[in-house]
């Protein structure tokens, strides 16, 4: 099985009822435009460890350092905004897994400004 796409939703102010993907046991991914927010559900009873993959070198040269975060269960985790230069792939896209995926879900929300 391949990774699955996960589709960013639009957050407007009035308000989003987001709908949320399950994680893949390959991983997910979505566009990025460095502007994107990750939303992590837990609803397991063991904790979860989600890897955002890097691609990017760092100024020495190395690969640069993936962003490893743990969504304790039962609960939720936000995070972002993601750098596009040390996590999109040559896509555009970035790679998530994680560590368990029953009861793991996930939403990519984009922000949409109005004045």
């Amino acid at each position: 099985m391949a990774s699955s796409l996960i589709v960013p939703q639009t957050l407007v102010n009035t308000g989003l009822l987001a709908t949320y993907e399950v994680a893949n046991v390959d991983g997910n991914y979505f566009v990025n435009d460095g502007k994107r927010i990750l939303h992590v559900k837990n609803a397991g009873a063991v904790t979860c460890t989600v890897t955002v993959d890097a691609v990017a070198l760092d100024n020495f040269g190395f690969a640069g350092h993936d962003l490893v975060f743990t969504v304790l269960a039962g609960a939720e985790l936000i995070a972002g905004y993601f750098s596009k230069r040390r996590f999109n792939d040559t896509e555009g896209e970035i790679n998530i897994t994680t560590s368990v995926q029953t009861s793991v879900t996930l939403a990519v929300l984009k922000a949409v400004y109005t004045i």
